[in-house]
């Protein structure tokens, strides 16, 4: 005998079946689906600056919009573990510093001096970036003596690197620039993260290479990065359209024409909660090149600029009075 449906059956079967509906509705509408809606909260606003006031740029495109995919992953920042001992350790390990040599730390940002009479290591304990500098200063009358070309300055920094375990599989040289009335070159290197370049002090890698082929001086800031989560971005006509309206960032100029637009990650030196896609904008003005930034993930998956600054600059006081 089969079972009869009463009215109150009915009642909560199209009670259900409308509650399911306005769900699926509520994941088309926003282009997810239900378990993305939940996971996808919002990040800090991209950049942790304010860029020159420029309200009204004048910007012609003249290039080929790129083809981006729907989607970029963020990816968190490990916070690094920064003590005395992991000092001592590095500066040990990579700069042959002795075990007795004097600390101290500044007042205002904490940060980890190691002086050993004749080499100086400075680390930040909120980023774990480091320099390392040659105390003294080059005789004046040796500085063109036995002095590197590029082409060694680089070899020389390469190897360097290399045999200290300081230069990542993802950095790429940029470039050399070779500084003979200062007696040295300096080799700087930088990161792609997958296919896309950084943009940011936050990695760099930079080796001032001297006389006879000295290394004096590394600084190093690269961020470990963990995967997060894929978020949507905007396309390249949006974001060309959010940089002629003054809302993103411009530098060295305002008006000109734009001749490429690229997908980076901004790493900042500073300290940073996540690493975001952004667009990167080169152009060309009266004035020579110039460039523009914008975030590359949608506005609705980003907190506001005001909200996202008064934030961090609670996190940074308070980290900086400990």
């Amino acid at each position: 005998m089969e079972p009869k449906l009463t009215t109150g059956h009915v009642l909560i079967s199209i009670l259900f079946f409308s509650i399911v509906a306005g769900i699926l509705n509520s994941a088309n509408v926003t282009g997810m689906g239900k378990e993305d809606a939940e996971v996808l909260r919002r990040l800090p606003y991209t950049f942790d600056f304010d860029g020159p006031a420029y309200p009204e740029p004048n910007l012609v495109f003249d290039g080929v919009f790129p083809k981006v995919p729907e989607r970029m992953v963020v990816y968190s920042v490990k916070e690094p573990n920064v003590t005395e001992a992991s000092v001592r350790e590095l500066a040990a390990r990579y700069f042959d510093m002795p075990p007795d040599a004097e600390l101290t730390r500044s007042h205002r940002m904490g940060l980890y001096w190691l002086n050993s009479g004749n080499r100086l290591v400075e680390v930040n304990p909120l980023t774990g970036s480091f320099n390392v500098a040659k105390v003294g200063k080059q005789d004046a009358k040796m500085i063109d003596k036995n002095y590197p070309s590029k082409e060694e300055a680089q070899n020389i920094a390469q190897e360097y690197l290399k045999s200290r375990g300081l230069l990542p599989k993802d950095a790429y040289l940029w470039r050399v620039v070779s500084k003979p009335a200062r007696g040295l070159a300096r080799v700087g290197y930088l990161r792609k993260i997958g296919n896309y370049k950084t943009y940011g002090a936050g990695a760099k890698i930079h080796v001032k290479v001297g006389r006879e082929g000295e290394v004096i001086g590394v600084r190093k800031t690269w961020q470990e990065l963990i995967p997060y989560k894929a978020y949507p971005i905007k396309s390249p006509e949006d974001a060309l359209a959010e940089l002629q309206s003054g809302k993103g960032v411009l530098m060295n100029g305002d008006t000109g024409k734009v001749k490429e637009i690229t997908l980076r990650y901004y790493t900042s030196p500073q300290k940073q909660e996540y690493v975001q896609p952004i667009y990167y904008f080169d152009c060309k003005g009266r004035k020579g090149s110039f460039r523009g930034i914008v975030p590359a993930i949608k506005d609705e998956y980003l907190r506001s600029k005001e909200e996202t600054f008064k934030k961090r600059k609670k996190v940074r006081t308070g980290a900086a009075a400990k």
